[in-house]
């Protein structure tokens, strides 16, 4: 009789693309075909020139090998939970004592690539730090049920939970501060302080511009509106991302057109070509555009329907909470805004610089942003501790 043992529940990780899955990507960027733009005209999207350019170094001169052999310098992890398996970096300072363990939350379009300065930024300064790839992003898998914030947010405090952490912060960006969010609401014994890019914009749909409190206020909800009504991107990935999905996980310059646009458009600074491929790369290598985008449209079901999955309409979380606001992101709620939903803010920085991508853009702002936040709510405890 033999028996059968259980795959373990946590398994490292290389990153080992198949050489034929890059000759194949060679040979399409050989065979592009580029839409009839005349010369001079606009064409109403990312610039035909600047995507050129872009396809032209994705297929000469960017290495994916020397990326890659740089990611697995890193401890990456496979860690099952319900029936999917989720990848996350995990590191561990030299001596974290007594500070928190910090969970870094991406969104789209984006990785845990983008948060890896910002983490060694806080191994260095002495916390644990867990980097998780989002349900459908990357290397993670994807349910085969709707995927939603609170799918994703269990996963998380699942992979925490497995790797031996009774109590993290956690911090977000974009989808990662709305998984952040939730992660505070439902799990505050467990969640001892969020910090924030960004807040969770599906909040600006719950307040209407005559209820706003103040100037500030009134002029956040009518940009936050103008950008619900003019965001092609949201549109289309919101309603119809599969139908998306085809042309984008087919063409590799469609991809990086995608993904590109995201990053010149949302920023103050030019992008870094290289970080525009390694996503780029990532997202086409793990074929992840429609299990990345499906969360628009799962995930954002309307808060006024009874049966909704995703219940926007959410308590204040009461957790300590900070936040640091980039100028050139999408939209920035003024902190009176963000009282509404968040009622222990500890920190409310608005940075001088930078976009949507802060943590690649400016990582070492946005490490010192999260230590002086998490230093600040553990000198609040202590001293509530001592004078208890």
């Amino acid at each position: 009789m033999t028996t059968t043992e259980a795959a373990p529940t946590i398994r490292p990780f290389t990153i080992e693309v198949p050489g034929a899955d890059i000759d194949d990507l060679n040979s399409r960027l050989d065979r592009i075909r580029w839409p009839n733009v005349p010369d001079g005209a606009d064409g109403h999207g990312f610039a035909l020139s600047e995507v050129r350019a872009l396809a032209d170094r994705w297929r000469h001169t960017f290495d994916w090998r020397s990326v890659e052999a740089r990611l697995n310098e890193l401890n990456h992890l496979m860690i099952d939970v319900d029936g999917v398996t989720m990848h996350a970096v995990h590191e561990r300072a030299a001596d974290a004592s007594d500070r928190l363990p910090v969970v870094l939350l991406h969104g789209w379009p984006d990785s845990f690539v983008g948060l890896i300065d910002v983490m060694n930024a806080l191994v260095e300064a002495g916390h644990d730090v867990i980097v998780p790839s989002l349900l459908g992003y990357g290397f993670s898998g994807q349910p085969a049920g709707p995927l939603a914030v609170e799918t994703i947010a269990a996963a998380v405090d699942t992979v925490v939970d497995r790797l031996g952490y009774a109590r993290y912060a956690v911090h977000g960006g974009d989808w990662g501060s709305a998984v952040a969010e939730h992660l505070a609401l439902t799990r505050p014994e467990r969640v001892g302080a969020i910090h924030l890019l960004d807040v969770p914009y599906y909040h600006m749909f719950l307040v209407d511009t005559a209820e706003a409190t103040d100037d500030a206020e009134r002029t956040y909800l009518e940009a936050a509106a103008d950008w619900g009504d003019t965001s092609g991107y949201l549109a289309i990935q919101s309603t119809q991302p599969l139908t998306l999905a085809y042309g984008l996980s087919d063409s590799p310059v469609g991809l990086l057109a995608w993904i590109g646009e995201k990053y010149s458009a949302w920023t103050d600074r030019t992008p870094d070509p290289d970080a525009v491929l390694t996503l780029a790369s990532l997202y086409w290598f793990t074929n992840t555009i429609w299990s990345s985008t499906r969360l628009y449209a799962e995930g954002m079901t309307s808060w006024d329907e009874e049966d909704s999955e995703s219940d926007w309409s959410t308590p204040a979380v009461a957790v300590p909470a900070g936040f640091a606001l980039f100028p050139a992101d999408i939209t920035s709620a003024p902190r009176t805004f963000a009282e509404r939903f968040f009622t222990d803010i500890r920190r409310y920085s608005l940075m001088s610089s930078g976009g949507h991508f802060a943590a690649r853009e400016q990582p070492q702002a946005v490490a010192a942003e999260i230590v002086a936040f998490l230093s600040g709510v553990a000198a609040s405890a202590d001293g509530a501790a001592a004078a208890g």
